[in-house]
């Protein structure tokens, strides 16, 4: 079995250097009943770069040909909104001199605009910072932005979990996406090395551009930000910034607006399920799934918007 169509059986398995649209459509002619294709696309077009050509947008408007069912043709169409979305949002964020940073708590903060063409991917030249690809409780990352990471890499600090994904022992933090033992080998010299430069990327952004500081909660977490956004508007004078905080639990909650420090603007929108992840196109590639994501990018693009004049 080739390893492309190995990929396409392990919808885990994504490697776009290996997979291009016009395979996966090729692949949906073949066999236009299999979901998994319709995922595989709808993953692949969310990642791919912007330079997508009028062919590859022209095969993808040609899935209504194909498509056997209505939901199978709702996931073709997604492929196609998607793609013009993320074009049309990317054009409107370069009009700003602005960059939108991660807070966390998990990686919902980084994956949701970068999906969305609000922030770039890796792959594009966007540089990654600390709380992109990991998991931070609310208390930790108020510490060690006010403490500028003083202890954040100390080995002394980490451990392996039992499952092998590297965890600080002080801060709670869970660095899930360095689960390989390589990570925690040499005292956790690898995960030292990738962390100090992603604390170097995010200062080297916050300090060259106008940030919209964008942070989640988790669902039944009832925190509301206002140490983080005191901390981040004490620790960043010089900066034009904004706390945009995404409460996506079931109750609104939280002071009155006129309580808000100035750089802090909330917003409530709740998940579309309890069990909603946001990686799997089986749970955002459905209409709650998109229309949650929208809600979360309109309420990004405003702040751009009212707090970022154009270039």
């Amino acid at each position: 079995m080739s390893l492309v169509k190995n990929k396409l059986q392990n919808p885990q398995k994504l490697d776009n250097e290996q997979l291009s649209i016009d395979y996966l459509l090729e692949q949906i002619k073949e066999k236009p009943k299999k979901k998994s294709l319709y995922w595989q696309l709808v993953k692949l077009v969310s990642r791919k770069k912007f330079d997508i050509s009028d062919h590859e947008l022209w095969q993808l408007k040609s899935l209504d040909n194909f498509a056997p069912n209505n939901e199978l043709d709702w996931l073709a169409n997604y492929a196609i909104y998607n793609v013009e979305t993320r074009i049309n949002n990317h054009r409107e964020l370069s009009k700003h001199n602005c960059k939108i940073v991660s807070l966390g708590s998990n990686c919902m903060s980084r994956t949701i605009p970068t999906r969305w063409g609000l922030k770039l991917s890796k792959s594009m030249g966007e540089l990654t910072h600390p709380f992109d690809l990991s998991i931070h409780p609310y208390n930790s990352v108020c510490q060690v932005i006010e403490n500028e990471f003083q202890d954040y890499l100390d080995p002394i600090l980490l451990k392996k979990n039992h499952n092998g994904v590297p965890k600080h022992k002080k801060y709670q933090i869970v660095f899930n996406h360095e689960r390989d033992s390589y990570f925690s080998q040499n005292n956790f010299r690898q995960l030292i090395k990738i962390y100090e430069a992603r604390i170097k990327n995010f200062y080297h952004d916050v300090n060259k551009y106008s940030i919209i500081f964008l942070y989640f909660n988790k669902p039944k977490e009832n925190i509301f930000p206002l140490e983080l956004a005191k901390i981040i508007q004490n620790k960043f004078k010089e900066v034009n910034h904004k706390l945009l905080y995404i409460n996506t639990g079931e109750k609104n909650f939280g002071p009155d607006d006129s309580q808000f420090p100035e750089n802090l603007i909330a917003k409530h929108i709740r998940l579309p399920s309890e069990d909603y992840n946001w990686s799997q196109p089986q749970h955002y590639a459905t209409e709650p799934g998109k229309n949650f994501e929208l809600s979360i990018i309109e309420a990004i693009k405003q702040v751009l918007i009212d707090y970022f004049p154009k270039n």
